[in-house]
This record gives structure tokens, C-alpha cells and sequence, in this order.
């Protein structure tokens, strides 16, 4: 469970989150959108304790091990191949149950260097990394952002298939309706500070309500 009550953070006099409470369940799929500037990775930050908020209390009820993050631009270095990547990666979170996810990333030579991986190829390796710990929160910043609609359907398979397999917690951020509307049960919209959550069981979400 996560839960955020009466959380606010500023900076400087501008008030980026306002008063937000919200719930998290476990195994719920939440999404966070918004424009550009909207407070939505300040708001992961705050969910992971990588800024601390102003005002207000975070609950965060999972243990480190459990826990997954992929960021937009997530770097390591670029001269490691594939294999080398997945090897430290191993060593870092005992992680070894890859090839379970390999056909999804579809590339045949594991020396192939990661500077080399197209941007699709780069997003699919950092799903699976993270999914074959077998986190019970993955927390997406982005991660489709600027891939084509081929490699963006093939990052959704990736997920759908661990998701249908595993009771997993996920908070993604994301600008994309057909990506919210096909994982989302819930949708918190942030806009200028302020926020509203939306209810998406039907996955019917749009961007046509705004906040008054």
C-alpha cells in the first residue's frame, strides 16, 4: 500500500503539489499525467523519497528489494554489450530469469553494444531488467515516450504479459491515452499545482475535463 496524505511540495514560492492525498492498493495500476511542468516526476520523487515534501505524511509499505524503477533517460555505460548489462544486473539484484522475456527484445547478438540499441530495443531491455526481479511496485517515468508505435506495443506486451502472470503495484507516468487507458484503474491528472483522481474502470479516460 501507498498512501500520501495531505502531501504538498514547493520550490521556491511556487507550490508544485497541493495538499494531494491519495491511496495506492496493492496490485492497482495508477497513472499520473498532466502537461509539461505539472509536478509528475516531483511526484514520484516524493513517493520514492528522492525529494522530501514540504507538508504532509508518505506511507511507502514495500521493502527496497521489491521495488523497480525506470526512468526516461536511464543511463549505464554505454560501451557494455547486452550480455555484460544483464551480468551486472545480476550481480546487483540476483536477478537471472531473463530469457524468459529475451524474445520480446528480439535482438540476436548479445555482444551488440547498448550504445548501438535503438530506442526501442533500449526501453524493451530496461522492462525487462526490471520485471525478471519480479518486483512487487514498478514505477514508470515516461518509458514510451519518443519510441515509434511498433516498439511502443511491444514495451505494452512486455508489461501485459507480467502483469497478467504476477500481482504487481504500478505508478508510470505517461502522456498517452491508448498506454493509460490500457493499463490504468485509476488517473491522477495534476495541473498547476492542483490535482484530481480519476476512476478508470471502464478505461475510458480523456484529457477533455480540466481542473477549475
Amino acid at each position: 500500500m501507498i498512501k500520501l496524505s495531505d502531501v504538498s511540495k514547493k520550490f521556491g514560492k511556487k507550490e508544485v503539489i497541493n495538499h494531494l492525498s491519495v491511496e495506492i492498493n496493492d496490485g492497482e495500476k495508477i497513472f499520473i499525467t498532466g502537461k509539461n511542468g505539472s509536478g509528475k516526476t516531483t511526484l514520484l520523487n516524493l513517493i520514492l523519497g528522492f525529494e522530501k515534501s514540504s507538508q504532509g505524511e508518505i506511507l511507502l509499505d514495500y521493502l527496497p528489494q521489491d521495488v523497480q524503477i525506470i526512468f526516461q533517460n536511464q543511463q549505464r555505460d554505454q560501451y557494455f554489450s547486452i550480455k555484460e548489462d544483464l551480468y551486472l544486473e545480476t550481480i546487483l539484484h540476483g536477478t537471472n530469469d531473463f530469457q524468459v522475456f529475451m524474445p520480446f527484445l528480439n535482438v540476436d547478438d548479445m555482444s551488440k553494444r547498448l550504445m548501438k540499441l535503438s530506442g526501442g530495443e533500449w526501453q524493451k531491455l530496461q522492462v525487462i531488467k526490471a520485471i525478471s526481479s519480479q518486483p512487487k511496485l514498478l514505477i514508470t517515468d515516461e518509458i514510451t515516450t519518443g519510441l515509434d508505435y511498433e516498439s511502443r506495443n511491444l514495451v505494452y506486451e512486455l508489461l501485459q504479459e507480467y502483469f497478467s502472470e504476477n500481482e504487481v503495484t504500478y505508478i508510470s507516468v505517461s502522456h498517452y491515452i491508448e498506454e493509460i487507458n490500457k493499463f490504468a484503474d485509476k488517473v491522477l491528472y495534476l495541473k498547476d499545482g492542483k490535482s484530481i483522481l480519476y476512476d478508470n474502470t471502464n478505461r475510458d479516460f480523456t484529457y477533455e475535463e480540466e481542473i477549475q
